[in-house]
Formats: C-alpha cells, sequence, structure tokens
C-alpha cells in the first residue's frame, strides 16, 4: 500500500462470501487529518461517531443505534 492511510477498519469475512464490517473504525482526509471515527457492529454504525472537520477539529458527535441515528 502506499500514499496516505484513508482508513481503519475490521472487516469479517465469512466462508459463504459475505463481508461484515464489525469492531473500531477511523477515517482520515487526504490532508492526513482524522475525519471520523466510531464503531461498527455487524456492518452498522453503533454507538458514538465523531466527525472532524479538516482543518477546525472536532465538527459534530452522534450516536447510532443499529445504523439509525438518534437524536
Amino acid at each position: 500500500m502506499s500514499g496516505p492511510l484513508k482508513a481503519r477498519e475490521t472487516l469479517l469475512r465469512f466462508p459463504d462470501g459475505r463481508e461484515v464490517l464489525d469492531g473500531k473504525a477511523t477515517y482520515w482526509y487526504v490532508s492526513g487529518a482524522k475525519e471520523a471515527e466510531g464503531e461498527y457492529v455487524d456492518d452498522q454504525r453503533e454507538g458514538e461517531w465523531i466527525g472532524y472537520h479538516d482543518s477546525a477539529g472536532r465538527q459534530s458527535v452522534g450516536s447510532y443505534v443499529r445504523g439509525e441515528r438518534e437524536g
């Protein structure tokens, strides 16, 4: 892999060919600044997710339950 890291995720692969995101995930802008971080459970966002602006730091915080944003 070359170039800046853009995502770190946990991808589960099953014998039947399914791929599911499960675990912590972090995403970065091309600039290298953090874009978002949170957790997936069974391929859906779960719990607190934090979004960041490319240059201004923390931008938003949201809570997810089974992939749906709460509040």
